[in-house]
């Protein structure tokens, strides 16, 4: 009796299906050259479902992560600020294309990114350096040009940089006037010149608002990190 035998076929090379997928490899892994690199994206498109999920799945579809990030609504539009990090500059370049890409589609109006390869360039400080100065000010009345450039102007006069600031109007409970308020975080680095003084800042600040017909104060001791942690940051509203 013949037996035959039957063995698996080998496909040929036209029939053979081949699926690949990018690897992205860190300084973490042996023999790799790259290095971690490092970007900040500003993202601002017309508000819609999905925003912040659709533009994280960028940076993860590189094997990035997202570290700090702010995400704002402003009537009818949505910006959203993200620290990422991604595996090498070949990763990087791909995250830039894929936010260029999603620019084309109407979805963003704007994209914008800042490479490097410095995690200290896109380090965000919650805080000032020891023997620094941080502090909360506060703005709140009637309405008129030339609110924020003023006090700014005047913060500015003193070497007092703007950490963050949220501003905001609204109707006034009677009277119809609308109402003004100014929310933000200022801080100067150490080592603090002699010539720096909280209290003059606060005066010329109270003393600014007298001017405006609003109420202004300055609150030593506060930053991002008291802001984030005892919730202090709330609408002077």
């Amino acid at each position: 009796m013949l037996v035959r035998l039957l063995l698996p076929r080998v496909p040929t090379l036209n029939q053979c299906v081949t699926r690949t997928a990018k690897v992205y490899f860190s300084s973490s892994h042996a023999g790799s050259v790259d290095k971690k690199t490092h970007l900040m994206i500003n993202t601002l498109g017309p508000d819609r479902l999905g925003i912040v999920s659709g533009m994280t799945k960028l940076v993860t579809d590189v094997g990035g992560s997202v570290g700090e990030s702010q995400a704002t609504k402003l009537g009818s539009y949505f910006s959203l600020t993200m620290q990422v990090s991604v595996p090498s500059k070949a990763a990087a370049e791909d995250l830039k294309q894929s936010l260029a890409d999603e620019s084309k589609t109407g979805m963003m109006t704007s994209t914008h990114s800042v490479e490097t390869d410095d995690p200290k360039a896109v380090q965000v400080v919650v805080s000032p350096s020891v023997g620094g100065y941080s502090g909360r000010f506060v703005l709140s009345g009637a309405d008129q040009p030339g609110h924020v450039h003023k006090v700014t102007s005047l913060l500015v006069k003193h070497g007092l940089s703007i950490d963050t600031m949220d501003t905001s109007e609204e109707e006034a409970p009677f009277g119809g006037t609308t109402l003004y308020h100014i929310d933000g975080i200022v801080t100067k680095p150490a080592p603090l010149a002699k010539g720096f003084h909280p209290d003059a800042v606060r005066e010329d600040l109270e003393a600014l608002g007298d001017s405006l017909n609003c109420d202004m104060s300055l609150e030593d001791n506060v930053g991002r990190k008291e802001r984030l942690s005892s919730g202090i940051w709330e609408n002077c509203a």
